[in-house]
């Protein structure tokens, strides 16, 4: 397996991303693995690396990278929906759209089957 963490470019600053993709030559199918509220860490980054096993170019970003480029998760008594609102409140994510495209251009240059991208259904309400 090949393991970067590189910087994108967005029109907020900066995201540090975590790739992982197969040590042969691509183009291999992109899977964005997006991150859920405690933030990118070390177990999605193990989880990343096994869906690169099957031969996909996997992209991990710091969805929070506007605010902070190693978000820590630290429970507190408030409880999990009043964490998550907090959360929600101090990292918004106004241009997540321009983020994704940017993170899909970075993969386009690189060992990515631009082709398969967008040749499997993604979700149910995509069609």
């Amino acid at each position: 397996m090949i393991i970067n963490e590189i910087e994108i470019e967005t029109p907020c600053g900066l995201m540090n991303t975590f790739i992982t993709r197969p040590d042969e030559n691509g183009p291999f199918p992109v899977v964005l693995f997006l991150m859920d509220a405690p933030g990118k860490r070390e177990e999605l980054h193990d989880m990343a690396s096994r869906v690169a096993t099957s031969g996909y170019y996997v992209m991990l970003p710091n969805l929070y990278y506007r605010r902070t480029r190693n978000f820590v998760f630290e429970p507190t008594p408030l409880g999990r929906e009043k964490m998550l609102e907090q959360i929600t409140d101090k990292y918004d994510l106004p241009d997540k759209s321009k983020a994704l495209r940017c993170l899909l251009d970075y993969a386009e240059e690189k060992e990515s089957d631009w082709d398969d991208m967008f040749a499997t259904i993604r979700c149910n309400r995509c069609g």
